[in-house]
C-alpha cells in the first residue's frame, strides 16, 4: 500500500516537478469528508496542485460545496 508521499513523489515526477489543476470525479453516491478537504488544503501535501476542481453526481455534496 502507498503512502501519500509516496504518492506525491511520483505526481512530481509525472508533471516535471511543476504545478498543474486537478479534477476530482465523484460518482453519484461518493462524498469527499471534511477530513479530505483539510488534509488537501495544507500547501506540504498538496505541492504540485495549482487549484482543483470537483466534479459530483449527488445533488447534495454538490449544493453543499457550492455553499
Amino acid at each position: 500500500m502507498k503512502t501519500y508521499q509516496d504518492l506525491i513523489a511520483e505526481t512530481g515526477l509525472l508533471l516535471n516537478e511543476k504545478k498543474a489543476p486537478f479534477l476530482i470525479t465523484l460518482g453519484p453516491f461518493e462524498t469527499l469528508i471534511q477530513q479530505v478537504f483539510c488534509f488537501m488544503a495544507k500547501e506540504e501535501r498538496a505541492p504540485y496542485s495549482m487549484g482543483d476542481a470537483i466534479v459530483s453526481d449527488n445533488m447534495g455534496f454538490t449544493l453543499i460545496a457550492n455553499f
